[in-house]
């Protein structure tokens, strides 16, 4: 097989995944066409005899790894998970990936909103905006993608993408999404020097173990008080019932806090809990807690090592694309998200990567290393 036909079929690969990543999240009912991608980039990566392990992609395949290694425990919904999160990131196994503009990534972005809208939005009742009740007529998954954009246009300085890509999200409005906006705002604006002093593994690490006890701590009602003389409204509804799924497994933690030191209960093991706090016996029901999902089910050792996996890279930039899925992991299951992991590593790649944290390519007829291109 020559060079080019090589490049060809990588090339192919990335734009078939582009479309069936589009149509995934702005036409769902074509979204199983996504789970081809993996079988396609394997395909691909024959071809090229090399393959590519890059920072954007170590977090995820320790997931999956960790996730196979406990296979032993898992139920099938975990399965499924450990599927979903290796389709959204395999197309970082790609030894090369097209160069493309961030601005035609946002028009992509946009016409999928649009499409989204067209086809499923539901306005007769007219216009609606509540933050408080994370409420917009609106709503839905893009209000992730656009505040991807927003970090990735602050890293190429399109500041103008910056604004539109914020108001978008204010209107597809999830508000840990436009919390992570403020959050990457906050760290690109203090600079490079001075973000890595947080930025960084081990502090990482230690706040988000911090984290989990204000996630099991809120689950267990020890912020109750505050919140409803804050909100006005209750802990379970200000969260929109995220404290009643998540007491369950957050009581067991408490409970058997050296059980999960270094084994968890299994992938999938939280849907099980979390549909008993919840109160359905037929309907799957996730934690909306990627952090407490990850610590219940995998256990503290492997939550450490995969956050400090999301700081370990030499890139600024890369960091901060992390933590923007940090913030998320708080109160969603975006982990599972395969749309948005394939546009956050394709970001990565093309907008924010530093060469030099490129790690070592491998080859199948003999050992290779070698400098990832774009």
């Amino acid at each position: 097989m020559t060079q080019k036909s090589d490049i060809l079929i990588r090339d192919v690969v990335f734009w078939i995944s582009c479309i069936f990543a589009w149509l995934s999240i702005s036409l769902p009912t074509f979204r199983y066409l996504f789970f081809i991608i993996p079988f396609m980039v394997l395909i691909a990566i024959l071809g090229d005899r090399q393959t590519r392990l890059g920072d954007e992609a170590k977090p995820f395949y320790l997931f999956v790894i960790a996730g196979l290694l406990l296979s032993p425990l898992a139920v099938s919904e975990g399965i499924k998970d450990l599927f979903l999160t290796f389709a959204g990131v395999s197309v970082a196994l790609l030894i090369q990936i097209p160069k493309v503009r961030i601005w035609n990534v946002f028009w992509v972005i946009l016409a999928g909103f649009v499409v989204e809208n067209v086809v499923y939005g539901n306005f007769h009742g007219g216009f609606k905006w509540d933050i408080s009740n994370s409420e917009s007529s609106f709503e839905g998954n893009f209000g992730f993608m656009f505040a991807l954009l927003t970090s990735f246009a602050l890293m190429q300085r399109r500041y103008r993408l910056v604004i539109l890509s914020i108001l978008l999200s204010v209107l597809a409005l999830k508000r840990i999404a436009l919390l992570a906006e403020i959050g990457v705002i906050f760290f690109y604006w203090i600079g490079e020097r001075r973000g890595k002093l947080i930025l960084n593994s081990p502090v990482m690490v230690f706040l988000n173990l911090l984290l989990i006890v204000i996630v099991v701590s809120y689950s267990t009602g020890q912020f109750n008080q505050i919140i409803t003389q804050l909100t006005g409204q209750s802990a379970n509804q200000f969260g929109q019932g995220r404290q009643e799924i998540q007491a369950v497994p957050s009581r067991e933690i408490i409970a058997h806090p050296l059980n999960f030191i270094f084994v968890g209960k299994g992938s999938g093991a939280s849907y099980e809990l979390a549909t008993k706090g919840f109160g359905s016996k037929n309907q799957k029901t996730n934690l909306h807690s990627d952090l407490l999902k990850l610590v219940y089910e995998y256990g503290f050792l492997f939550f450490m090592a995969f956050i400090w996996l999301m700081y370990s890279s030499r890139s600024y930039n890369t960091r901060l694309a992390f933590l923007l899925m940090n913030i998320l992991f708080l109160t969603d299951n975006v982990l599972i998200y395969y749309f948005l992991i394939f546009f956050l590593v394709v970001c990565i790649r093309l907008f924010a990567v530093d060469e030099k944290s490129a790690s070592p390519v491998t080859g199948f007829k003999q050992s290779i290393i070698s400098k990832a291109g774009t």
